[in-house]
């Protein structure tokens, strides 16, 4: 594996190589400013940076938020020395504000405070661009981890650490359709609530550990796939669907309060499958009459801790239904939990191709 991981950097340092002289050639090679060596603060190298470049924080604590304004990527050397830090106020803000299209925010920790009350403390990033990737990051101990309320399209949060939030939420999306928001691979603990996405459609959430927080994963829209979460340990539900048309499959939804709940007057028609409930205290609570969901792909079905059923012919689907209420059962209820992986605490190892490509675009773009 070792050797493998050495071949791909030496692989993708050529690749980079290559790229950065073409553009040096055509003279349209983007630069690097690199804090404090170039600019004192964070906000001073973005505000100095032109679309396309990157903004190298090296690792240290800076006091201030950050607004971004143009298309860069905003980069910190490394994800537990590189932190961001603001103090809040009586009114809302964020520790990273991110207003343009095509911004990159990964390596830093992200953490806020206020000295008289938690919800003065600040949001982490505030997301109201388009096609913009959030990964490889802490945030801590603000009010609400990773917010947008922007009809933003195009979004991917991916391998970051969101933890201890003072007022709400680890990552929400809310009010103004967004859509093709990809949420994959974050652990996220001790939260209100863990994901909330709203009022959209085409979400993708995926691999992500969602654990010891109030709730775990809440949508509220359309079309979109949950798959292959660890959801456990949540004293509230772990997922909760208020919409239709989703597909919820292999999740692990173990001792929360409730595996699995639903909302809204229209909400029917998501498919479950491959997923393990157990030992929840109610694996599915079901409130109206209106809420007749799929409860299999039509081959296979799920995993529940409490099914009393036989499997005589050993083909590792129950025998007899799995039966929720007169609206709802899984026809094809399975004997063994599936296996997922639970993705591992987040390593700043996975930072070092970035971190090369910086380097290198420095290097050989060095300009004044």
């Amino acid at each position: 594996m070792k050797k493998f991981v050495a071949i791909f950097v030496v692989f993708l340092i050529i690749a980079v190589s290559a790229v950065v002289y073409v553009l040096y050639l055509d003279g349209v090679c983007p630069k690097t400013l690199v804090v404090p060596d170039d600019y004192a603060t964070i906000g001073w190298a973005v505000g100095n940076a032109t679309d396309g470049d990157t903004v190298y924080v090296r690792s240290g604590t800076y006091n201030e938020s950050v607004s971004i304004d143009k298309p860069l990527s905003l980069m910190g050397e490394d994800i537990s020395s590189t932190v961001i830090f603001s103090e809040g106020t009586r009114g809302s803000g964020h520790t990273i504000t991110i207003k343009a299209d095509n911004v990159t925010v990964s390596g830093f920790t992200i953490t806020s405070y206020h000295p008289f009350h938690s919800l003065y403390f600040f949001y982490g990033i505030g997301i109201r661009g388009n096609n913009c990737n959030i990964t490889g990051n802490i945030i801590e101990n603000c009010r609400e981890g990773i917010v947008s309320s922007a009809s933003v399209h195009s979004v991917t949060i991916s391998k970051n650490i969101i933890r201890d939030t003072t007022a709400g939420m680890g990552i929400l999306f809310i009010y103004a359709v967004p859509h093709h928001i990809t949420i994959t691979d974050n652990n996220i603990t001790n939260t209100t609530y863990g994901i909330g996405v709203q009022d959209g459609y085409s979400y993708v959430i995926s691999g992500n550990n969602v654990i010891n927080n109030g709730g775990g994963i809440g949508i509220r829209g359309s079309d979109s796939t949950i798959t292959g979460n660890n959801v456990t340990s949540n004293t509230g539900e772990g997922i909760n669907i208020y919409g239709s048309n989703n597909t919820i499959s292999a999740n692990y939804v173990a001792d929360n309060k409730v595996g699995v709940t639903f909302s809204g007057s229209t909400t029917t028609d998501n498919m479950f499958y491959s997923n393990s409930f157990i030992d929840n205290d109610q694996n599915v609570q079901i409130t109206s009459t209106n809420y007749t969901e799929i409860w299999d792909n039509g081959t296979v079905g799920n995993y529940w801790s409490d099914y009393n059923g036989t499997d005589t012919d050993g083909d590792v689907i129950g025998d007899t239904p799995y039966v929720i209420d007169e609206n709802n059962q899984d026809n094809y209820p399975l004997m063994k939990p599936v296996d997922i992986k639970t993705i591992p605490e987040f390593s700043s190892g996975i930072i070092l191709p970035v971190v090369v490509t910086a380097t290198l675009v420095s290097m050989v773009c060095k300009r004044d």
